[in-house]
């Protein structure tokens, strides 16, 4: 006698207090632990139902320890227990009640996903499973192609925000270039590693070759290291090499940077830079994960709102939740074609409690409570150094650029308006520099004078003194 699908089906709840509203997950396997792909558990009091993935996980949402859940498998008797006790195991019959022979086109399994199933989906590999009503089935990815990644079953486009992020070499996520190294083009440069100045990504050289000493950000021929006192005189330095009979600092104190062989102190300019955890530069917190405190956000990121450090919000966990007016708000589905056309300049919108609500806009608009204003007011990520900065939509680009007001001091605002660069430093004519050599040795032998005749003034006053003490002797001795 053939027998059907005999097993257990053990579903691993994870409950909560319910003294409210709550969500319910676990995995749905069969006695050996296998995942049944396409298991069904629906909430008899509210109709609301989650199918198993492919995995055989699933999440069921809004649950109060009073409903109803049935479980419930193709082939299967499907068994009705109450939420309050989820967290149990439970034995589905899977044998054939009705008929001890069995009909074998009653029994369903899952199979690889076929190549044109798998293109659409921008899938490498994937299985089938069951549409919820019994009829058909749709593919699952498991893996996806390359500059695809997958996220919560869907095979996402990467995108790496450059020049920082680049793709890696197998394209399956982005690389970050700062700290790797790299070639500065520099003979006599040992090593270097790429760090970013402002929005540009430079090759900066970290260690040059014996024989010659870093300065200003080049290799430049070394005479050999300072002596501990001339170090000394360095304020702030630990180390120092001699460029042309003059000792200049090659490494500085903690918090301070070697600029011209001399220590500056770092100041970093905050909010936005902070001071990093070796103490030798300043970390652009722009950019890097924040926490939201929203438990329905999914990822948020540092941004400057003018002269504020804020911790914004990027995508909600889906597909429950949108991304309004920098919140997580409910959302209770996607609007139609007709009613995101009536809200101006949207290009999509989510229903919520009935209303649509804009989630995305046309190029130069951006969403602000539900609906779609013109792109305006101060950058969300001000540039480097820059003070004062306002948005405007490049319509050559169809890009939101941040365009400079004003930079901090010591630096000048770009032709193009996009960047600070640093003033240029002035530097000394050779008439200058042998004036200026001239004056150090005129200041030096006037000190050294200064010092020779204090002590003759000391030897001359000694000479004196004991004079004077020998003529009293030679009066006692005479009496």
């Amino acid at each position: 006698m053939k027998k059907f699908l005999t097993g257990i089906f053990v579903v691993f709840f994870s409950v909560p207090s319910f003294a409210a509203m709550t969500s319910i997950s676990g995995s749905i396997v069969d006695k050996h632990g296998e995942p049944l792909p396409g298991a069904t558990i629906l909430n008899k009091t509210t109709d609301k139902y989650a199918i198993a993935d492919i995995n055989g996980a699933f999440s069921l949402q809004n649950i109060d320890s009073d409903d109803i859940l049935e479980v419930s498998f193709t082939g299967c008797t499907s068994q009705t227990i109450s939420a309050s006790t989820a967290n149990s195991k439970i034995k589905l019959n899977c044998e054939n009640n009705i008929l001890d022979e069995v009909v074998t086109t009653a029994q369903w399994v899952s199979r690889a996903c076929t190549a044109d199933e798998l293109a659409p989906l921008h899938a490498s590999t994937g299985k089938t499973a069951q549409n919820s009503d019994g009829t058909g089935v749709y593919c699952v990815p498991t893996a996806c192609v390359a500059e695809y990644k997958l996220s919560h079953g869907v095979c996402e486009k990467i995108i790496c925000d450059g020049p920082r992020y680049v793709m890696n070499a197998a394209k399956n996520g982005c690389d970050d270039m700062v700290g790797r190294d790299c070639q500065s083009g520099d003979a006599n440069a040992q090593s270097a590693k790429y760090e970013m100045n402002g929005s540009t990504l430079e090759c900066v050289i970290k260690k040059c070759n014996s024989k010659y000493m870093l300065d200003g950000g080049k290799c430049v021929p070394s005479e050999g290291p300072c002596s501990p006192e001339q170090i000394a005189k360095i304020p702030h330095a630990t180390a120092g090499e001699l460029k042309r009979g003059v000792c200049k600092a090659t490494a500085c104190d903690s918090e301070y940077k070697l600029t011209n062989g001399v220590c500056e102190q770092i100041i970093c300019n905050g909010p936005r830079y902070v001071m990093n955890a070796t103490k030798n530069g300043c970390d652009d917190m722009v950019g890097r994960d924040c926490q939201s405190g929203d438990a329905n956000a999914q990822s948020a990121k540092y941004e400057m709102n003018g002269s504020t450090l804020e911790c914004v919000i990027k995508k909600c966990n889906s597909p429950k939740y949108r991304l309004d007016g920098g919140k997580c708000v409910l959302s209770d589905g996607p609007c139609t074609a007709e009613q995101i056309a009536a809200i101006p300049h949207a290009t999509a919108g989510e229903l919520k409690r009935g209303v649509c609500k804009a989630t995305a806009c046309d190029g130069g608009y951006e969403v602000s409570g539900g609906k779609c204003i013109e792109i305006s007011g101060g950058c969300k990520s001000m540039p480097a150094n820059a003070k004062v900065a306002h948005r405007v939509w490049n319509t050559e680009t169809n890009s939101e650029q941040c365009i400079i007001d004003k930079c901090a001091a010591d630096y000048n605002v770009s032709d193009d308006k996009l960047s600070c660069i640093e003033k240029p430093q002035p530097t000394l004519t050779a008439e200058q520099s042998a004036a200026k050599v001239q004056e150090l040795r005129e200041n030096y032998n006037t000190q050294k004078a200064k010092e020779q005749s204090t002590a003759n003034k000391l030897i001359g006053a000694a000479g004196i003194g004991a004079t004077g003490i020998g003529a009293q002797m030679a009066a006692y001795a005479l009496a």
